[in-house]
């Protein structure tokens, strides 16, 4: 019953130097964390020689510690009852059981801020299915699953009858048709929701709309054929910290510096769920690969930044991922959690992240199960599921009548090699397999026929563009541009900016010794400019390939030539990037010491990690 986080009427522990901290006016900003089950002599300020608790260490070490903080019941619910209301048991009246709720007339903590003035009085906590609901005064998480079968939307403006799972239910968008002019009138609205759509793994190439033959995403088909599809987007790096760190910044890996598997962002940083938050959003993210964990910076912005713990699996799962590991749970918690979000924030303006990773890992359902047993096939029918589990939240917003004010963009970090090159598998190289992604965008509204975008652009161009639309402020030092106008030009809406000006040199950087810190840095760059690519190994071997994108889009024949002048027009090009570094916030990565669980976690995705 000894704790080390509750205690009233407690006298405060004098450090060596005999003063307690100096408390400098009144704080405007309260913070309550509670940790269930923590025992106070499992903390090294409390004496635990061997306990590895550094974080609370330094914040005791700063702060006020208390001689005796005794928990008034070693019962969860009544335990948690008190801090929040500064009653005991008999006072706030509950007991352990489930079915017991706090009294309305006793105010919370979280009513007691708001009533006080603070705007943004919440309560959050971590259970197990991750699922959103309202309390008083507050934002917070609860246990439960959806019971209902979920819709599954596949058609835009007519009802169809699809035989792949027939416990989904179809459903028809209620969004209007408006011309693409209408893009530009996005930027003046005061409703408009943002739904960012990370698919982890997916290459642009095994999809319907992008030409696929195999039926992996009749979701997505649908959607983007009243959309705008960006047909050539290249991702800065096939290896997931190193893109996402540029996708959400619009910068070049050179320049923000992510490189390595200890690199974060660092707080200086400005990254799009900040000037969410800033312009009144509730801003949340939700995420299952653990190199976009808050630790690594990513956090920055969110209201609520979650990886939903793993609940009982509805459906029937097959998992074929190559890695050597399982990662827990599956992209349906991450959907879950969502709809509950939806569910009880959709009617307030939201910035909405998710992070799928059943691709990346090879899991799909049984109704998935379609195209064969190979790995490739394996792929594509995770692709399948996910993009069922997509139509599912899509359905959702259309559910709760938010669909016709909401953007929803669909994007990937890397894609995926199945021995077209000798490799399977990312981060090894930065072949078109593995760098070549998808880029939807879905406005609140349909668009008759779509939009689709011909020149390349970059994964940093994705959020420089979003924010264009939405409205937003540009993110500071960034290397993307909005590509809106192209969009616009796309359509044939004529615009103010040349879009001449937006054809540039999109780069993509890889140092092959991402995992491996006793290494030497060995980047791998590659630049793709008028139709050509070229990778180049920048370190001992110096290799260098060229290929002809318009004759050879899966870089099967090596063209290059050390006196071909495109050649070296492109490594100049490539040598310009290296010279030109330098950090948009004026300061280099922060680097971050991994504990055994996280790096087992990130092994369990199938890298290789040797500290």
């Amino acid at each position: 019953m000894f704790g080390a986080g509750y205690g009233l009427g407690c006298d405060p522990i004098q450090e060596p130097d005999g003063g307690t901290p100096a408390v400098a006016g009144r704080p405007d900003r309260v913070g309550l964390v509670t940790i269930d089950t923590l025992r106070a002599d499992h903390v090294g300020k409390r004496g635990a020689a061997d306990a590895h608790t550094p974080q609370s260490d330094t914040v005791a070490a700063q702060g006020v510690r208390f001689a005796a903080a005794i928990s008034p019941v070693p019962l969860s619910l009544p335990a948690h009852a008190s801090p929040r209301t500064a009653l005991d048991p008999p006072g706030h009246g509950v007991r352990h059981d489930s079915s017991h709720r706090l009294d309305e007339s006793l105010p919370t903590l979280a009513e007691r801020m708001r009533d006080a003035g603070s705007p943004a009085a919440r309560f959050v906590a971590r259970e197990s299915a991750g699922r959103f609901r309202r309390t008083r005064g507050a934002m917070s998480m609860s246990r439960g699953f959806l019971d209902s079968p979920w819709p599954y939307f596949v058609g835009a403006g007519l009802l169809a009858v699809l035989a792949i799972a027939s416990q989904f239910e179809i459903a028809v968008p209620s969004r209007t048709v408006e011309p693409p002019e209408a893009l530009r009138e996005l930027a003046n609205r005061d409703d408009l929701n943002v739904v960012f759509l990370l698919i982890d793994t997916l290459r642009a190439d095994r999809l319907g709309t992008y030409g696929y033959e195999r039926p992996t995403s009749s979701v997505l088909d649908a959607l983007s054929s009243f959309g705008i599809v960006f047909e050539t987007v290249v991702a800065q790096s096939s290896w997931t910290k190193t893109s996402m760190a540029s996708l959400w910044t619009g910068t070049h890996p050179i320049n923000n510096g992510i490189l390595r598997y200890k690199h974060a962002l660092p707080p200086e940083a400005t990254l799009p769920a900040e000037l969410f938050q800033q312009a009144g959003y509730r801003t949340v993210g939700l995420w299952r690969n653990g190199w976009v964990e808050p630790n690594f910076g990513f956090g920055q912005g969110f209201e609520i930044y979650l990886r939903p713990a793993p609940g009982a699996e509805r459906a029937r799962i097959e998992r074929r991922s190559p890695g050597e590991g399982a990662l827990a749970g599956t992209d349906e918690d991450l959907t879950i959690a969502a709809i509950d979000f939806i569910e009880n924030f959709g009617q307030e303006r939201f910035f909405l992240y998710m992070h799928y990773m059943d691709i990346h890992q090879y899991v799909y359902d049984e109704a998935a199960s379609i195209f064969g047993t190979s790995y490739s096939d394996a792929y594509d029918q995770a692709i399948h599921w996910t993009d069922r589990l997509v139509g599912a939240l899509v359905a959702k917003l259309e559910e709760q009548g938010v669909l016709d004010r909401t953007l929803i963009a669909i994007a990937s970090d890397h894609g995926e090699a199945f021995l077209e090159h000798g490799y399977e598998g990312h981060a090894r190289n930065l072949y078109s397999e593995v760098t070549h992604v998808p880029f939807i965008i879905l406005p609140p509204f349909l668009l008759e026929p779509g939009i689709r975008v011909e020149q390349p652009i970059s994964n940093a161009d994705i959020w420089p563009t979003l924010l264009d639309i939405a409205g937003m402020p540009p993110l500071p030092g960034a290397d993307g541009v909005s590509m809106l106008p192209l969009i616009l030009d796309a359509a044939g809406v004529p615009t103010d900016v040349p879009v001449a000006d937006l054809d540039r040199p999109i780069f993509a950087h890889l140092d092959r010794g991402w995992g491996q810190p006793k290494r030497d840095s060995m980047p791998l760059v590659s630049v793709t400019y008028d139709g050509r690519r070229l990778i180049a190994s920048r370190y001992v071997d110096g290799s260098v390939e060229l290929y002809d994108h318009g004759s050879d889009p899966m870089e099967q024949s090596d063209l290059y030539s050390e006196e071909d002048p495109e050649a070296v027009r492109l490594l100049r090009l490539i040598e310009t990037y290296e010279q030109g570094a330098t950090s948009p916030w004026g300061i280099d990565p922060t680097e971050v010491e991994l504990d055994e669980m996280r790096l087992n976690h990130l092994r369990a995705l199938g890298y290789v990690i040797k500290p």
